[in-house]
């Protein structure tokens, strides 16, 4: 069981990197996934993350990677279109993500 004191999502995340670093003694790459094409019906969403990356980075992020080593989180993300903010809202900046994320 996870000991979150301050209840904080970037807390919670860094216990589950800190607890899978401990497991294994091998770098981890989790992918996010990509947007499913919305031309099928069962698609009712254009983009779920893969649970793993969820559970470990905590934001649906889209085409995202995230490398864990020894319980330390790197992120690698595509930067938005530049007409993404018109279509999608506003997208936060590498450094907002990694303060959400710890």
């Amino acid at each position: 069981m996870i000991n979150n004191h301050d209840g904080s999502l970037a807390t919670t995340l860094k216990q589950r990197r800190q607890k899978l670093a401990q497991l294994v003694d091998f770098p981890v790459i989790l992918w996010s996934g990509h947007p499913s094409p919305r031309n099928f019906r069962a698609n009712s969403f254009p983009f779920r993350a893969s649970s793993h990356f969820l559970y470990f980075a905590g934001l649906p992020l889209t085409n995202a990677v995230i490398g864990l080593n020894d319980g330390k989180l790197d992120l690698f993300m595509d930067k938005p279109a530049p007409g993404s903010a018109l279509w999608h809202g506003e997208t936060p900046s590498p450094e907002e993500i990694a303060e959400m994320i710890g």
